[in-house]
Formats: structure tokens, C-alpha cells, sequence
């Protein structure tokens, strides 16, 4: 079970990794507009920005201690692992794509490490419910295909 310090820890890094990937995301629309030798300009902008808005909508959330973290967390994952996927194919040949490209990455990261906290949390509390109802030698079974 994750700690409450660490699991505050988690939620903190969570927000500031989403925070950082908002500011770059929205500079790399910039970027991507910019650039005359973009082809894909204008989708590139569209994906950094629905990128920015999940990260700062999550940030938010977590700001705030809401309830709708965890799924604002695997929808932020989602929606930023599809748009590290998109520029990474071309993000070592622009070193903006290529900040951007890491800042996503930190924070599939730490969605995920969010989510897998979240997730202990909700087995182990599954665990004491199941081992209180029932005997031990059942439980174990029991938890165990859980």
C-alpha cells in the first residue's frame, strides 16, 4: 500500500510534470505554426493542443484533490502518449519537438505511477474487506485471483 506521503509526493509530481508539458506543449504550437518547413502545421497544433489541455485540465484536478483524478490521470496518459507517439518519429531532428517530446514522456510516467498507486490502494482496501469476511485460508484464494 503506498504511503500517504508517498502517494502525496506522487499526485505533486504528477501535477508539476503536467504543468511543465502544458507550458511546452502550448510553446511548441508556436513552434509548429511557425515553421515554414512544417507541412502538418496545423495538426500539429491541434494535437499539442488538446496535449496541453488534458495535462493542464489534470493538474487542476489534482490541485483541487478531486475525486475524478483517477480517470483524468489514464485519460491525460492516453491523449499525451499519443501525441509523444505522433512526434516521435521526427522529434530528433527539432530540438522544440524534442522538449516536448520529453516532457510528455514524464508525465506517461507519472500518470501511470499515479494510476498504480491508486490502483495498490483500492486491492489493499479490496483485501481487508475479503479478509474480514472471510477465513483466512479463503481469502488467500480469494485475493489471490483478484
Amino acid at each position: 500500500m503506498m504511503s500517504r506521503d508517498s502517494a502525496a509526493a506522487a499526485r505533486t509530481d504528477a501535477a508539476v510534470a503536467c504543468l511543465e508539458a502544458y507550458r511546452l506543449c502550448q510553446a511548441t504550437v508556436r513552434h509548429c505554426l511557425e515553421d515554414p518547413n512544417r507541412q502538418d502545421g496545423a495538426s500539429c497544433a491541434l494535437e499539442l493542443h488538446d496535449c496541453a489541455d488534458v495535462n493542464l485540465l489534470l493538474a487542476n484536478l489534482i490541485s483541487r484533490n478531486s475525486p475524478h483524478v483517477p480517470q483524468a490521470a489514464a485519460f491525460c496518459a492516453e491523449v499525451t502518449r499519443r501525441t509523444a507517439e505522433s512526434f516521435s518519429r521526427i522529434e530528433h531532428r527539432d530540438p522544440q519537438l524534442r522538449v516536448a517530446f520529453a516532457a510528455c514522456q514524464r508525465v506517461i510516467r507519472t500518470c501511470e505511477e499515479l494510476l498504480s498507486g491508486r490502483q495498490a490502494a483500492a486491492r489493499d482496501s479490496q483485501d481487508e474487506a475479503v479478509e474480514e469476511t472471510f477465513p483466512a485460508s479463503d481469502a488467500t484464494q480469494l485475493t489471490s485471483r483478484l
